[in-house]
C-alpha cells in the first residue's frame, strides 16, 4: 500500500478509536507490517522530525502498545517494537475500517475495483512522482 492510500486510510483513525491518532495508529501499523523500526527510519517514513516521532513514541509507549529494545550489538541504536496489546489495537483497527468501508465495496465487481485503484495510484503518482505504482 502506498504512504498516500495508508495516510488516507488512517484519517478514519479517530472514528475507530478516540484514545488513538492518525499518526500512533500509522506508527502500529508500521511496526505491525515491518518490524522493529529506530525512530529515524520512522521519521523518514512518515516525514516528519525525529522529536515528533520521538513524542509519539512515548505516547504509544506509556499506553503499552509499543516497547523500545536497546540491541546488545549496539546500545546506541534504540528500536520501536509493537507489543501483543499493539498488534490487537493495529489488527481490530484494520477489522473496523474493513467493517465500515465494506457497503462501499460490495457492489464493486473485481474488475471494477483493480480499475479504480489503478486510477488512484496514477493520481498519487501525479501527486508526489517519486511514488512508485503498486500496480
Amino acid at each position: 500500500m502506498s504512504m498516500q492510500m495508508t495516510r488516507f486510510v488512517v484519517g478514519y483513525a479517530k472514528i475507530l478509536d478516540p484514545e488513538l491518532t492518525a499518526p500512533q495508529y500509522l506508527i502500529l501499523q508500521i511496526l505491525s507490517r515491518a518490524g522493529q523500526q529506530n525512530c529515524s527510519d520512522l521519521a523518514e517514513m512518515l516525514e516528519v522530525s525525529l522529536p515528533a516521532v520521538t513524542n509519539l513514541a512515548n505516547k504509544l509507549a506509556a499506553k503499552g502498545l509499543i516497547e523500545r529494545v536497546i540491541p546488545e550489538s549496539d546500545r546506541r541504536n534504540v528500536l520501536l517494537c509493537i507489543t501483543e496489546a499493539g498488534q490487537e489495537v493495529e489488527e481490530r483497527m484494520v477489522q473496523k475500517y474493513k467493517e465500515m468501508t465494506r457497503e462501499l465495496w460490495e457492489d464493486f465487481s473485481e474488475e471494477e475495483t483493480d480499475l479504480l485503484l489503478r486510477a488512484f495510484e496514477k493520481m498519487l503518482v501525479q501527486f508526489d512522482p517519486n511514488e512508485h505504482a503498486i500496480c
